[in-house]
């Protein structure tokens, strides 16, 4: 059962992550409601709501479909408290033998694609959609 496992080490280290300092901010600060409304004029049906990891550690979070693929998106409060996560992520993907392509940090927020990487136009459409608060 590695996803169990992956989850539960996903949701520890966001948790350690919602102590990090937070003072800091060296990229564009995304909005969730922003995002989340875009997506929806896209078509992507999005899940606001407690996702397995969207909110842990963090600001909020969108899960939703696009093109078929479950597409995660964590906002944190800055871009280094998303560092985190995104090199958690990369642990995580690694051990697993998962391809890095699957994830995407922009800013404060961590795209994560869980079944296997984006077409191009799927990330398009998710890409073109963060948008600042």
């Amino acid at each position: 059962m590695p996803d169990s496992r992956f989850v539960a080490a996903l949701i520890l280290g966001l948790a350690v992550c919602a102590g990090c300092d937070g003072s800091e901010s060296d990229g564009t600060v995304y909005s969730a409601d922003a995002t989340g409304a875009c997506l929806t004029d896209a078509g992507v049906v999005i899940d606001k709501g407690p996702a397995l990891i969207a909110g842990a550690g963090s600001n909020t979070g969108l899960r939703g479909l696009v093109g078929g693929r479950q597409v995660i998106v964590v906002f944190h409060r800055n871009a280094s408290d998303a560092e985190e996560t995104e090199s958690l992520f990369e642990i995580l993907d690694e051990a697993a033998g998962r391809s890095p392509a699957l994830l995407d940090r922009r800013g404060n927020a961590v795209v994560f694609w869980k079944q296997r990487p984006p077409t191009a136009e799927e990330h398009a459409t998710v890409r073109d959609c963060l948008l600042p608060r």
